[in-house]
């Protein structure tokens, strides 16, 4: 069994990750718009009235995209959204990682490039030179 840490450590690094998108979310088959706004936030608020978590029955890499897109702390006005939300942040705390961090740029590919094959050997060998 992985010791919970290490599960909730990758938890945050993805959410620290995702945490600068604030554009759309889609989730499976539910899209979440504009979360910045009252009648996005009425739309999460009413999806996750029956619902612990944005999908499945544990947080999620769902649970981090909706919690990065969300660009403050959501009010009390949305009962469900600002439930779920101290949830996630009370996770994210668990871990030990803060939010807090000092700026990286990663750039390039996610694909790794093909390493380059020096070309073979000549493979006739010459006895007498």
């Amino acid at each position: 069994m992985i010791p919970i840490f290490v599960t909730l450590a990758a938890f945050v690094f993805a959410i620290l990750a995702l945490k600068s998108y604030n554009i759309h979310i889609a989730i499976m088959a539910v899209t979440f718009y504009d979360l910045s706004s009252a009648s996005g936030l009425k739309k999460l608020d009413e999806y996750l009235l029956s619902r612990s978590y944005i999908t499945g029955y544990q947080a999620s890499k769902d649970d981090l995209t909706v919690y990065a897109a969300l660009p403050t702390v959501p009010s009390d006005e949305y009962v469900n959204v600002s439930r779920w939300y101290k949830h996630i942040d009370a996770l994210l705390r668990i871990s030990g990682v803060s939010g807090e961090g000092s700026g990286v740029t990663v750039e390039g590919s996610l694909v790794a490039e093909p390493v380059a094959t020096p070309p073979a050997a000549d493979t006739k060998a010459s006895c007498c030179g």
